[in-house]
């Protein structure tokens, strides 16, 4: 379990757990995004429903030291976590974002550094759960409207029916 007072940067799974054990934090772009209609709206009918927020989107930079096979768990850990629907959280110094999934993924290993550790690119998109609500609502049977005015036939159509005698 994840001890708040070990570690300000962590990213854990659904269990609780380390999702990635990263060595150093390099850093963290947080985006998102409001948009509104683009429609001209009358004179006091901007409301709520005319802005839309959309998920977070947040890049993360890590580094995982270790030896090859280390490293090697950590690039199977990741792969199998980008392909997964498992649901994340990000812990920071300064708060918590939860419900967030590994959409993307990239890693580099360079020779100036060392190469006993990789520089991880995760990307980490907001999952947005709602609730499903049912209802056991009756709908109406369908009402005769009576006799209606026979609809004018294009002239395409009656040429059509005509040749193929409909």
């Amino acid at each position: 379990m994840f001890d708040f007072f070990k570690s300000s940067w962590v990213l854990l799974n659904e269990g609780g757990g380390h999702a990635i054990a990263f060595t150093s934090f390099i850093n963290m772009d947080l985006s998102t995004e409001n948009k509104v209609i683009q429609a001209p709206v009358e004179q006091g009918g901007f409301v709520t429903y005319n802005k839309v927020q959309t998920p977070l989107e947040i890049s993360l930079q890590v580094a995982i030291k270790g030896d090859a096979s280390e490293l090697d768990d950590a690039i199977d850990d990741l792969l199998t976590m980008s392909g997964s629907t498992q649901l994340l959280s990000l812990i920071t110094p300064e708060r918590e974002y939860k419900n967030l999934n590994l959409t993307k993924l990239a890693w580099r290993r360079t020779t100036d550094e060392g190469i006993d550790v990789i520089y991880v690119d995760c990307g980490l998109t907001e999952i947005r759960q709602v609730e499903s609500e049912y209802t056991n609502a009756k709908l109406a049977k369908k009402k005769s409207r009576g006799r209606q005015q026979p609809k004018e036939k294009s002239f395409v159509a009656g040429i059509r029916d005509s040749m193929f005698k409909r």
